[in-house]
């Protein structure tokens, strides 16, 4: 069975190293701590992602100009794909450890350690509630 995993449109063959797989993009915003997760949208149009620095990040994929930007931290790997951060929710005292997107897109919801669950209007980038015990 093939899959079809690479950007270029070519297909993966199941067996075949993982290794091969083109990466379209390298997002490193998250201040240098680690990233505990990331959620495309429903519509692909965004990423969600959430580190131990108590952020959530909103990134929006737009149109390309055609020239790749640089890697990251020196890297020489090249974004083919432009994504560019949007907004920061900031409001979390602890790691956040997952998040998952309203099915259209206009909110996110946010766990954290801190035991809460933040829900963020992602059009506006504000805290609509907080749900803990």
């Amino acid at each position: 069975k093939d899959l079809n995993l690479k950007g270029n449109g070519k297909s993966v063959p199941e067996s075949e190293d993982f290794t091969e797989i083109d990466r379209v993009a390298t997002l490193v915003d998250h201040r240098g701590k680690p990233v505990n997760v990331a959620r495309f949208s429903n519509s692909g149009r965004f990423i969600a992602s959430g580190g131990d620095n108590h952020l959530v990040l909103i990134h929006e994929l737009r149109p390309s100009n055609g020239i790749t930007t640089g890697g990251s931290f020196g890297s020489s790997v090249k974004n083919i794909e432009n994504w560019v951060m949007c907004i920061t929710l900031t409001g979390h005292s602890n790691n956040v450890v997952d998040l998952g997107w309203s099915p259209d897109d206009s909110m996110v919801a946010s766990c954290s350690l801190d035991n809460t669950v933040r829900i963020w209007d992602t059009l506006r980038g504000t805290l609509l509630t907080v749900l803990q015990e």
